[in-house]
């Protein structure tokens, strides 16, 4: 009796916490807000501004690729650079893992287009926020949950699920998600000296990596074009 008596408490304990960290809260919020004051990231209001920092390179574009779909209704498909590497990243791994491509339901809205029930102290404006799709299958539910409260618990990002209408609310935090990437991607590393014909994505089938994975280690940008005799680290 005294075992059975633990075991629920474990579950009770164990469902809250999890529920927790996925309801959100205004402290969470706060945190994020605190975050794009403390970089000095600007909350966008118009288009000019958003062509501004898009031109400036502070803004990049979030595409539509085997791995991704970003939904017609996305309207201002941007965000801050390293937002966009979290998302390729971890859209490659979930439809890998579980089968679903990531769906991209929201990323940058000026602070003139936030909904009437968006939060004063929303990032969106600032590129650093996007929404994405609950997956329809348990599995793929299972996995982007598990693997975004494991960033979370590190401070990396923040996420929220919400009900209306229902989607995941993910909020990353760009400087710190990108010294994550740096580090983890350094661990084991040896160097490759690129030779005639080769490419990130050929060099990436024969290692059993991802050519996307490569380019965020040697810090290439699209189109991700590499020239004989550079010197790339790999794993």
């Amino acid at each position: 009796m005294k075992q059975l008596f633990f075991i629920l408490i474990t579950v009770l304990i164990t469902s809250h916490s999890d529920a927790s960290n996925l309801r959100g809260s205004r402290e969470s919020l706060k945190l994020a807000h605190k975050e794009a004051i403390k970089h000095d990231f600007t909350f966008l209001r118009s288009q000019k501004q958003l062509a501004k920092f898009i031109s400036q390179g502070y803004l990049v574009k979030l595409e539509s690729d085997r791995y991704l779909q970003v939904d017609a209704q996305t309207s201002r498909p941007y965000v801050r650079p390293e937002v966009r590497i979290f998302v390729q990243l971890n859209s490659e791994k979930m439809l890998n893992d579980c089968g679903e491509r990531m769906v991209i339901t929201s990323a940058l809205r000026l602070t003139t287009e936030q909904p009437r029930n968006a939060s004063d102290l929303s990032v969106h404006p600032t590129g650093m926020a996007i929404d994405i799709r609950v997956p329809a299958t348990k599995l793929c539910r299972e996995w982007l949950e598990n693997n975004f409260l494991f960033l979370e618990e590190k401070g990396l990002i923040d996420i929220t699920k919400e009900r209306w209408p229902a989607h995941y609310h993910v909020t990353i935090f760009p400087k710190q998600y990108a010294t994550y990437v740096a580090t983890e991607a350094k661990r084991d590393l040896a160097t490759h000296t690129i030779i005639k014909g080769e490419s990130l994505a050929s060099i990436a089938r024969r290692r059993g990596t991802t050519y996307k994975e490569l380019a965020v280690i040697n810090g290439i940008n699209p189109p991700y074009i590499v020239h004989p005799g550079q010197i790339i680290r790999i794993r």
